[in-house]
């Protein structure tokens, strides 16, 4: 494919911490319109490796280029973030005494964006929770809501301010299976319909067959297929 295509690249990526290797030489290209699962063991430094490509966190060496923006120390990651990312945690991070509408729409909060009932955001917002099944819960506080409803509530949030590219660190990880069947569904699907990049980290090989590409991370490099 062309260069062009890439959405996001990473080139002999490494990671030590207080001397130990956690991982060395990971080498991955992201092309638009499609997702990667990195599967490993607990412990293999997978959600490492995603707040690296997702510029939470910095390598000790490699390079890492997002839109053809090559992320350095002088990027201004925030923007970066803000611009084109969209995360999802296995333990949601929403602030459970507000609503989900709220939690959805605090990062737009956050930038200084409008999020009035006729807003751009606020509609979305909307949109999200409706697809999602649960616009029924948005007044109610998050601290009421099962394990699977506040997942799907941080998914809303990961889309809300259209990025490129969402990272989905072990989404179905705290979930039973009931729930796991759908929030691997509804993730993917979202994705699809609003042509977004998905890099999901992930330790369940059913949730990684949806991905278009898999890799696994295992004696601190990763390997394809």
């Amino acid at each position: 494919m062309s260069s062009k295509g890439i959405v996001l690249s990473a080139k002999n990526i490494s990671k030590s911490y207080n001397g130990k290797q956690i991982f060395k030489d990971i080498n991955l290209q992201l092309y638009k319109g499609k997702s990667i699962a990195i599967l490993g063991a607990s412990g293999s430094g997978k959600t490492t490796l995603l707040h690296i490509l997702s510029t939470l966190d910095s390598s000790s060496t490699g390079d890492l280029n997002i839109h053809q923006q090559p992320i350095t120390k002088k990027t201004d990651k925030a923007y970066i973030r803000n611009q084109h990312i969209g995360m999802i945690f296995q333990a949601y991070h929403l602030i459970e005494q507000l609503s989900p509408l709220d939690n959805i729409l605090l990062p737009i909060k956050i930038s200084r964006s409008s999020t009035k009932p006729k807003s751009t955001f606020y509609q979305r917002a909307l949109t999200l929770l409706e697809t999602l099944q649960i616009l029924h819960l948005k007044d109610q506080q998050t601290s009421t809501l099962s394990g699977g409803e506040k997942q799907r509530v941080a998914i809303a949030r990961a889309l809300i301010n259209n990025p490129s590219i969402v990272f989905a660190d072990e989404p179905t990880g705290n979930l039973d299976n009931k729930n796991t069947q759908l929030i691997q569904g509804l993730l993917f699907d979202l994705c699809s319909k609003y042509e977004k990049n998905l890099v999901i980290v992930t330790h369940n090989q059913t949730v990684a067959s949806f991905a278009d590409e898999r890799y696994h991370l295992v004696n601190n490099t990763l390997c394809n297929g």
